[in-house]
């Protein structure tokens, strides 16, 4: 990303946009990044290597086997609690 800010920063100041309106477009990406991290990144500290990608499998609805269900099933109880 920070590639991306190099490479266009200079050209985007003397557009149209000026330097106002670069940071605001920049800030607006950061800012939709942040969002996207906050709502879809499950957090994963903690889990075993099996916990993470079954709290992923879960998410996506996948066909699951009878153990990885049966394991799904426990930790949406322990996360309910």
């Amino acid at each position: 990303m920070a590639l991306i800010y190099t490479l266009t920063m200079e050209f985007m100041i003397h557009s149209k946009l000026q330097a106002y309106g670069t940071f605001l477009l920049f800030g607006g990406v950061n800012l939709a990044g942040f969002f996207f991290f906050l709502l879809l990144v499950k957090e994963t500290k903690g889990l075993s290597d099996k916990e993470k990608k079954l709290l992923y499998l879960v998410q996506s609805k996948k066909i699951l086997s009878a153990t990885e269900l049966e394991m799904a099933e426990k930790w949406s109880a322990l996360r309910a609690e």
